[in-house]
């Protein structure tokens, strides 16, 4: 999900606190963060125009759109085929619909009953592929307020993905220290207690002593 600005990520050093858009399609070498090339070593996550945090200013936090089946413009229309602005390969729904056939993606409702949970009613005229169908429950679930949040299917995958990272990475702490818990009354900050006390992505990225505002950045 994209910020409401547009905004993918801001740059640090001599760039720092500038916009910096997600996909560019009108130049070949756009200065955006497109994949499959190196990282430029300025393209780091201001998190302070992301999360709430105390150096964030208005107006900023940014807030992402709800979740739903529409494509912003800067994803129905990439650049991977420049001579062929038709193309497949330009467009986000087209490219995710033909790599889940490409590789066998189960449907949506078929995962979905494979996790014991109850189907969501699609039409006939939609797609049955596990990302639509993601997108589409959390559009659609009851008690979500119109897509603030994943739905159930799309919360477990989501989740399964990070807990397969962190049981891989021999570096991660449920592996280097699997007994450790946080020590709250210690670390926790006012910020971070939004939410009575629970703890929340803002108070990950401060612990992790990554930088959070442009000032931060060397």
């Amino acid at each position: 999900m994209a910020p409401i600005h547009g905004a993918g990520s801001v740059a640090a050093g001599a760039g720092f606190g500038t916009f910096i858009p997600l996909f560019d399609v009108n130049v070949a070498a756009a200065d955006d963060l497109s994949g499959f090339r190196p990282l430029n070593a300025k393209r780091v996550v201001q998190w302070d125009w992301f999360l709430q945090m105390d150096s964030s200013q208005a107006p900023f936090p940014q807030f992402a759109r709800k979740i739903d089946t529409k494509l912003s413009n800067a994803l129905a229309h990439l650049r991977e085929d420049l001579h062929d602005r038709t193309a497949l390969a330009n467009i986000l729904a087209a490219r995710n619909l033909v790599r889940g056939v490409r590789m066998r993606l189960p449907s949506g409702e078929d995962v979905a009953r494979k996790f014991g949970l109850m189907p969501i009613a699609l039409s006939t005229e939609e797609p049955k592929a596990l990302w639509y169908y993601v997108l589409k429950e959390a559009e659609l679930l009851p008690g979500n307020d119109g897509g603030r949040t994943l739905g159930p299917l799309g919360s477990i995958i989501v989740c399964a993905t990070f807990a397969g990272f962190l049981k891989g990475d021999v570096r991660s702490w449920l592996n280097v220290q699997p007994d450790w818990t946080p020590d709250s009354a210690a670390l926790l900050k006012p910020e971070d207690k939004r939410d009575e006390g629970n703890w929340t992505l803002a108070s990950i990225i401060r612990l992790s002593g990554l930088p959070v505002d442009g000032t931060s950045f060397p």
